[in-house]
């Protein structure tokens, strides 16, 4: 439900933003009584020129990202470069799709997987959400851990299984968390430590589809198809 909260503070501007995501923030100002102020038929107008604008923004985004970057080696394999998301230059829209959906290789190929936004960390995993890189906590008024009733106080980020080699579809294959450097200050994380892009081989697949998800956003998922020799 819609959260209100009652202001009484002196005349200012102040600035506010999600603990969650490090990009998105706004700011709010007191005005002094009497002052001229939006009315809330002004406010829907402006939101819906944001709206317009940001949508435009996405659709640009989506479009320039959602094709495959490919780097042929001597050995004859190909890198495959994908996109796991994409965030639009200002920030403010994330696009939550494996971008391109699909794409097709041969045995052998790798397949490296960049993250460019800065507000979603995502997960590759192969082939289903394994449940393992988020789990929500709820702690009680002494601190100590206790059942959910409602939304978490923190979400606890596990790793990857590191398992970097990809022979058929039922292999599990877990990234764990990446994301650009400047987003792992968010979640606590070094920037020394943040997995920017991720990386598989499908040395020695069999033919047929992959099916991969983000463990973090539901909906989120992709194909690699490793085509018959």
């Amino acid at each position: 439900p819609p959260t209100a909260i009652r202001i009484d503070a002196p005349n200012g501007t102040y600035v506010f933003h999600c603990r969650v995501h490090p990009a998105m923030n706004a700011t709010l100002t007191v005005a002094s009584p009497g002052a001229a102020v939006a009315s809330p038929d002004d406010i829907a107008v402006a939101a819906a020129q944001q709206v317009k604008a940001d949508t435009a923004a996405a659709e640009a985004t989506m479009a320039a990202a959602n094709k495959a970057g490919r780097v042929k080696h001597a050995n004859g394999t190909s890198t495959w470069i994908l996109r796991v998301g994409a965030e639009t230059p200002d920030h403010h829209v994330d696009i939550l799709e494996m971008l391109p959906s699909t794409v097709t290789i041969a045995p052998g190929d790798k397949v490296l997987w960049r993250s460019s936004g800065r507000n979603e960390p995502h997960t590759v995993t192969f082939p289903k959400d394994l449940g393992t890189d988020t789990v929500a906590i709820c702690r009680g008024s002494d601190g100590s851990v206790v059942e959910c009733q409602g939304p978490p106080d923190e979400l606890l980020f596990g790793g990857g299984n590191a398992v970097r080699n990809i022979t058929s579809p039922t292999t599990e294959s877990d990234s764990g968390l990446v994301m650009p450097a400047v987003t792992s200050i968010g979640y606590g994380v070094s920037p020394s430590a943040a997995l920017t892009s991720w990386r598989v081989s499908f040395k020695g697949a069999e033919a047929g589809t992959y099916t991969y998800v983000c463990q973090i956003h539901d909906g989120m998922n992709g194909e690699i198809v490793v085509a018959g020799s």
